[in-house]
């Protein structure tokens, strides 16, 4: 057989692909398309959804032990290198039986870390994990703040990357804002734990002073936080659009002139919304949770979690509902660019890709 140099075997990227459609999923699928552009590539699809939770395992064992199986084939035609995205809890167990099996076979083996699940509680697992891989293995962090907690916990022994979400969120059209009171929004499956509360404390206390605001939610909701968010309706609180999607959604951030984000999910990481407010213009005020803090930098602040993200939020807004703050739409774009590209550029560094873009 003749060898060609020019033949770059693809990189094999084992993760969670749409549908079901949800954060890992959008970024896994976001991340290979990218990649595409400049090398071939060949996806390995981890999620097998059902309703019960055995059948789920069961699926997801099998399509597992699939990808152990192709992972023979595709080292004989030369591949070296897999891409895999992090599960939590139990799931991880699926990552060590690939990561076992890619390591005997000799490949490059990247890991992408999602969640700060097995960073805010240790995990045996995890350990067991870094342990196997041993000095092939490499991860992928999403902020240089979540690298540093991880290695805190689990040892600095392999190599780190950092790659942030901004990349999978495309910049949008900046558009006139029209003239009036000061809209604030939250976009989010909304609850309890990512901030519905919150933002309704928020939108009482701004009425209770006088300030000129609109507050726009939109999202789907649970029947327990139903009535709370029917009640602020028809007081006139809020106005609430419910699930958005595409067109819909790039409208919602069009139109408003700052998103709030007081999640108080435990596992928070890096928020893409919080990246598709800003690259629409919005700058974000947000629970410091995960790498909430690296991710808004200043524009516009992050609440300590010990603080009433109300009352924060209430100072924090009163100045720009009489004043106003021309520059921050186009700061919030400016941020959003700049850590896209520096992800663009880590991306090709970890993959191989064109030096510059």
């Amino acid at each position: 057989m003749t060898h060609n140099p020019s033949f770059r075997p693809p990189l094999l990227i084992i993760s969670h692909f749409p549908p079901p459609v949800h954060g890992f999923a959008v970024i896994s699928e976001a991340m290979s398309r990218e990649i595409k552009t400049w090398r071939p590539v060949e996806e390995f699809n981890m999620a097998r959804p059902a309703r019960v939770s055995l059948l789920k395992h069961m699926r997801q064992a099998t399509a597992v032990l699939g990808i152990c199986a192709a992972l023979v084939s595709r080292r004989r035609r030369r591949c070296d290198e897999i891409s895999m995205g992090v599960n939590g809890g139990v799931g991880q167990l699926y990552n060590l039986m690939i990561a076992a099996v890619a390591r005997l076979l000799g490949f490059r083996i990247v890991l992408h870390h999602h969640s700060y699940g097995y960073i805010t509680r240790h995990s045996r697992l995890m350990a067991v994990l870094c342990a196997l891989g041993g000095a092939k293995l490499e991860h992928v962090f999403l902020a240089h703040s979540m690298a540093r907690q991880f290695q805190a916990r689990y040892g600095n022994t392999q190599v780190a990357h950092v790659l942030e979400n901004a990349l999978f969120v495309p910049p949008t059209p900046a558009l006139d804002r029209p003239p009036g009171p000061l809209r604030i929004g939250l976009l989010s499956n909304l609850s309890r734990e990512k901030g519905l509360y919150d933002f309704l404390a928020t939108a009482t206390l701004l009425r209770e002073a006088g300030l000129d605001a609109e507050m726009y939610l939109a999202g789907p909701a649970g029947t327990e936080d139903l009535g709370a968010i029917n009640a602020a309706v028809a007081d006139g609180l809020v106005h609430w659009s419910g699930p958005l999607y595409g067109a819909e959604k790039d409208a919602f951030f069009a139109k408003i002139d700052l998103f709030l984000f007081p999640t108080r999910y435990v596992f928070e990481a890096q928020p893409t919304v919080i990246y598709e407010a800003m690259a629409a213009g919005a700058p974000v005020v947000a629970f410091d949770r995960g790498a909430i803090k690296e991710q808004v930098q200043d524009c516009l602040a992050v609440v300590d979690q010990a603080d009433d993200f109300a009352r924060r939020a209430l100072d924090i807004i009163a100045p720009l509902s009489r004043d106003g703050a021309p520059a921050l739409p186009e700061k919030a774009r400016a941020l959003h660019a700049e850590t896209s590209q520096k992800a663009a550029l880590s991306l090709r560094r970890i993959y191989g890709g064109p030096p510059s873009l």
